[in-house]
């Protein structure tokens, strides 16, 4: 009702913080209709709920080589190997909701994904022929060709296997050395500085993110981690990773010898898409896909394997974020069904480092400059700029992120000079 003034709004005492959303169910005369989602993770286990939602009343197969139930990815390196996140809460889902909305859990290898005959080939010789397929499959962690990598003490972290395995092999470990100084590395530097480990971040690169947030946010993580009292050997290339049964040590190309007693390689993934038959793939194995996500005739690609066209970049891009991932799947599982749904999603994704979070709206890899606000060492805004045309931002000012991730949804972004004008934007007034 209103009162003169305004509107005036009654909230109830006690209010539900979550609202289900209307699934349909499983109907037996539509058992013989089903849409395969190859892959569990983010882009995969929500377009299964997205297909339920829509009104899909056939099977889903949601396929995934972990046994794992579908889980929150980012919290591996995160909350869960520093210490603050238990294994209770990683499942996104409990095996209850994929029982009662009737989304069957596949756990097995898939070998060969047809995309030319639709026909998805599992490890033990099973094979389906579904009415639609998503591919999201994720990626793959990157891996080093040095002497030493198989030893047991160097592994990777993709997974909350992975996570888990790690755990146990830092029990009674004092010096850990990272490989790599991009997000993955230097989250698990982080992460693992909390748990009172010594670690040393060893990069090629001069300066962390270099690549993907640019030298000014870099050197501002950067300093993070040296009062943090992580130990950086940048511009460093492992030449090995010495030791017998068990790792010692790893040795840098120009020589420098690390103490460590377990190995962490993190130097960014590639797309698992190895198993796609019957297509070309791109250069880095990823899938062009159209603005509806589309790969080909009832054939959808979404997440770290997808290269779509971007609403707000006008170029192909591949980003691997789990949010973006989940946009993916939610967007792919109402295509399926026949919708033709443009996907307009802003990317948005936050890293957390030695106690900060900093977010990333936008896409920041293309960029011809580089603009920091604020103050690099406590709260900032860096503003990424292509062709004189904002096309991302990243920092710690969360209000600022907001207002710039409205303003690139809405397409109202102002030019850089404006915002730039004032040396401490507050993005609010451009709303």
């Amino acid at each position: 009702k209103k009162d003169g003034e305004g509107l005036i709004v009654q909230v109830p005492d006690e209010s539900s913080e979550t609202r289900p959303v209307p699934m349909a169910s499983l109907q037996p005369s539509h058992a013989n209709q089903c849409i395969a989602i190859v892959g569990a993770g983010a882009a995969g286990s929500r377009a299964a709920e997205s297909l339920r939602q829509n009104g899909w009343e056939g099977r889903i197969l949601l396929i995934s080589g972990e046994s794992d139930l579908p889980y929150d990815r980012p919290n591996c390196s995160k909350g869960l190997l520093s210490g603050e996140a238990k294994d209770e809460w990683m499942p996104l889902r409990s095996e209850k909701f994929y029982q009662e909305n009737g989304i069957e859990r596949q756990i097995g290898r898939v070998v060969d994904c047809n995309i030319r005959e639709k026909a998805v080939r599992f490890e033990n010789g099973a094979e389906i022929s579904p009415q639609g397929i998503l591919l999201a499959m994720g990626g793959r962690p990157k891996t080093l060709d040095v002497p030493g990598v198989d030893l047991k003490e160097v592994v990777t972290l993709r997974s909350w296997k992975d996570t888990r395995r790690i755990l146990d092999l830092i029990e009674n470990a004092s010096n850990i050395v990272v490989v790599g100084a991009s997000f993955i590395g230097m989250e698990v530097a982080a992460s693992l500085r909390e748990r009172g480990k010594n670690v040393t971040v060893l990069s090629p690169e001069e300066t962390p993110f270099l690549e993907e947030l640019g030298e000014p946010v870099g050197k501002a993580i950067q300093k993070l981690h040296e009062k943090n009292g992580t130990k950086l050997a940048l511009g460093s290339r492992v030449r090995e990773f010495r030791g017998d049964d068990h790792l010692k040590a790893v040795v840098s190309e120009s020589g420098d010898v690390y103490n460590a007693d377990v190995a962490i390689v993190g130097i960014g993934v590639e797309p698992a898409t190895d198993l796609v038959e019957g297509v070309e793939l791109n250069k880095d194995g990823s899938l062009n896909v159209d603005e509806t996500l589309r790969f080909a005739d009832d054939v959808y690609a979404a997440g770290d394997i997808a290269r779509y066209p971007s609403a707000h970049t006008g170029g192909r891009v591949r980003i691997e974020h789990w949010r973006l991932a989940q946009q993916h799947g939610a967007v792919a599982g109402e295509n399926l069904l026949g919708g033709k749904k443009a996907f307009t999603g802003v990317p948005f994704f936050w890293t957390r480092q030695c106690g900060s979070s900093i977010g990333v709206v936008g896409y920041p890899n293309d960029r011809d400059e580089t603009v920091m606000t604020g103050n690099g060492d406590g709260s900032f805004t860096a503003y990424f700029i292509k062709e004189d045309r904002l096309v991302a931002a990243a920092g710690k000012q969360t209000d600022n992120l907001e207002c710039f991730s409205e303003l690139m949804r809405t397409n109202r972004l102002p030019s850089p000079k404006e915002i730039l004008a004032d040396k401490s934007p507050d993005l609010s007034r451009f709303l």
